[in-house]
């Protein structure tokens, strides 16, 4: 079975495109720009309604009840841009239109219903008996009625973009139910989920203690269960256990230890948005819990958030997770030391965030046995991790315990927001690393830094700056300065091989020093630094970007000769731009406005991003934001929609090569079209590839 990553996604070449519209033609359709022709709908069988406004709804009354017979596919998608818009009741004619169509829809295989307005459904949506495929996407709806229990030969049921806070009770006689994709806001999962033994896909699992809500040994029966899940509320797991009556799927074995197919898991001990301050739990019951909830071996990617324990139990680090590949440890604020995860032997990724409790990491968090000069697996601490990040760590004040041969594989590192960290292990610890990222964080006591070729600080005090005036760079090239000190003083002598420095973002610095004998910088990148003086550059200078700086500019134009530099700088900005409208050609006929918004979009080839400046969560769960090709997701996920819009690529038919959807149709999903946004690791309903747009 090939599996794609949660960020795949594919671009499909205009010409294919056209050849898919040409095949498909007498069996799908697109009705878009509020154009409703229901002469070309006679043997129609998979319908795309693409409209602006919920309230031309009304124009599917023109469909008749023949052509509705011979439907198998309906996506339903309002792109309506007011905002304030009255929602759809049962008392709006526009709900009797979706009434009667839930009645006609006898055969339908697939529907898709996306920012409708509607506050709930009709029930004759129990109706559609053959109903294989049901996606809602729509923050206005807050519940399903109650009549989806009779939908018995549905396989996936898509409510993650909706406010629906619980699921109807009967919804264990869906046996056939393979994907069950819910919002974090799904507080109550009634009793009977072990029902679905066939359940393949379940993302969101809120633990609870109420005689009514389902039990997490439940998940016991549902021995299918892969892909991704995220369980909230560990916190009651405690009191789930010792209340829950007992039957024939509440015990006390592990859950979770028996899902070979589970290949990504969150747990976190609050709900979404719940304060960790406020909650007290015994430390002894959060071990208990963490323990209760091992998984199998076969897991690819764990985060454990709110975790209130003094430690973590052994599974966390067991070297038997051979297949684990990305780690993340969130606000587990108790933990004062960290697991011996240098024995994962095949983890790339690692992020650390938010462990107050945390003063010092030693020897320990490489391995848990003691250095010893004959063993050699005691020095290869990480060998396969590529990313590491440490942020948040307020107390941190030192790490060492670091050997020769540990990291070996160790790229990328960032340390963030660790104000007290001083303590740092000397050279030639990670000779593999070539890039770094510093930003509030104490003086390091180490000053040479050998084999760095990229290097982003952030320079906040003047003992930063004089920390960074002492260190020793010897082969870095790329450097990335962001200061809230006034001054700032770089030298030859210290940076002997820097070719790009880029400034960014500080209001505060006034002057450079030492800029004109930078004699092997030959490209140099100021932005937004309003108040930054002009500074005589090196002649060796060849490249010039200025953006929102007025002072340096103004004194730039005393110099006649650097202007050509300037000049060179700007033509390279506009070759860039013309290669992205060579990808996007689109892209040439749009707006000023729209064209002023491209300039928010920065590539990863030039410019790393920065999470102080990023308002996106979903930037951290990417495998490396330096691999991504944009910086700020939202506005990532916004531009490609407006692109789509340009292009008619909305929406989009997947080919059902992949065991979410039946074989025998082709079923819609809703997705931007050649980008995907999400904020978890894959899930396993993702299809294998994009077929064809229907327009």
């Amino acid at each position: 079975m090939i599996q794609l990553k949660w960020s795949d996604s594919f671009l499909m070449h205009n010409l294919v495109h056209d050849l898919a519209q040409y095949i498909a033609q007498d069996e799908c359709f697109c009705m878009m720009d509020n154009k409703f022709d229901t002469k070309k709908l006679q043997k129609i069988r998979h319908l795309s309604v693409s409209i602006e406004d919920p309230h031309l709804l009304k124009h599917l009354e023109t469909i008749t009840d023949q052509q509705l017979k011979l439907m198998r596919t309906l996506f339903i998608r309002v792109q309506d841009k007011s905002r304030g818009r009255p929602f759809i009741t049962r008392q709006d004619k526009n709900f009797g239109v979706l009434d009667d169509l839930f009645q006609n829809l006898k055969y339908i295989r697939a529907l898709h219903l996306s920012q409708i307005g509607i506050r709930e459904l009709p029930d004759t949506l129990g109706n559609l008996k053959l109903l294989n495929y049901l996606s809602i996407k729509d923050i206005a709806i807050k519940s399903i009625p109650e009549s989806i229990h009779k939908l018995y030969n549905l396989q996936t049921l898509d409510l993650t973009q909706t406010n629906i806070s619980e699921l109807p009770r009967q919804i264990d006689n869906l046996i056939n139910l393979r994907h069950l994709l819910l919002s974090h806001k799904v507080a109550f999962l009634p009793s009977g989920i072990g029902n679905l033994t066939n359940l393949q896909t379940l993302t969101h699992f809120n633990v609870g203690c109420g005689k009514k809500h389902c039990d997490i040994g439940e998940l016991n029966s549902l021995m299918k269960l892969g892909g991704h899940i995220s369980i909230y509320n560990v916190a009651l797991l405690h009191r789930s256990i010792a209340t829950m009556p007992v039957n024939k799927f509440s015990n006390t074995k592990p859950t979770l230890k028996t899902k070979k197919y589970l290949d990504s898991l969150r747990l976190d001990w609050l709900r979404e948005h719940d304060n960790f301050d406020r909650f007290k739990q015994d430390e002894k019951k959060a071990e208990q819990q963490l323990a209760y909830l091992q998984p199998h071996v076969n897991l690819k990617f764990l985060e454990i958030n709110n975790y209130p324990g003094v430690r973590f139990v052994e599974w966390v680090s067991d070297s038997s997770f051979t297949k684990l590949t990305r780690l993340i440890l969130e606000d587990c604020k108790n933990c004062t030391k960290l697991p011996p995860l240098g024995q994962l032997r095949y983890l790339e990724y690692l992020d650390i965030r938010g462990m107050d409790g945390v003063q010092h990491v030693g020897r320990e968090f490489c391995s848990m046995l003691m250095a010893s000069p004959s063993s050699s697996q005691n020095k290869m601490a990480f060998p396969s991790l590529t990313h590491l990040e440490f942020s948040s760590m307020p107390n941190w004040k030192g790490w060492d315990g670091v050997e020769i041969g540990d990291f070996p594989s160790l790229h990328f590192i960032e340390i963030s927001n660790c104000s007290k960290l001083i303590k740092f292990p000397q050279w030639p610890f990670m000779s593999s690393v070539k890039e770094m990222t510093l930003g509030n964080c104490g003086a390091l006591d180490v000053l040479n830094l050998h084999l760095w070729t990229n290097l982003s600080i952030g320079i906040k005090t003047q003992e930063h700056s004089k920390w960074m005036s002492k260190c020793y760079f010897p082969t870095l090239q790329h450097l990335t300065l962001k200061s809230r000190v006034e001054c700032v003083h770089l030298s030859q002598k210290r940076l002997p091989s820097l070719k790009t420095l880029e400034i960014q973002s500080s209001e505060e610095l006034r002057v450079i020093g030492g800029l004109e004998g930078l004699t092997s910088l030959t490209s140099l990148i100021i932005r937004n630094c309003f108040n930054l003086e002009f500074e005589k550059l090196p002649a060796t200078l060849q490249q010039l970007r200025l953006s929102n700086c007025p002072l340096f500019h103004k004194g730039l134009e005393k110099q006649p000769h650097m202007l050509n530099v300037l000049r060179e700088g700007e033509k390279r900005e506009r070759e860039e731009l013309i290669e992205f409208e060579r990808r996007y050609p689109i892209i040439k006929d749009w707006s000023d406005a729209e064209q002023d918004n491209i300039n928010r979009i920065t590539w990863m080839s030039d410019h790393k991003d920065d999470k102080e400046y990023n308002g996106s969560k979903t930037a951290r769960f990417l495998p490396s934001r330096r691999d991504s090709y944009l910086t700020n997701m939202d506005f990532a996920a916004n531009f490609f929609i407006q692109l789509n819009k340009r292009q008619n690529l909305i929406p989009t038919v997947w080919k059902p090569e992949y065991h979410t959807f039946s074989k025998h149709y082709s079923a819609p999903k809703a997705k931007p079209y050649g980008f995907g946004v999400q904020n978890r690791p894959h899930y396993r309903t993702a299809p294998l590839r994009k077929v064809s747009s229907i327009s």
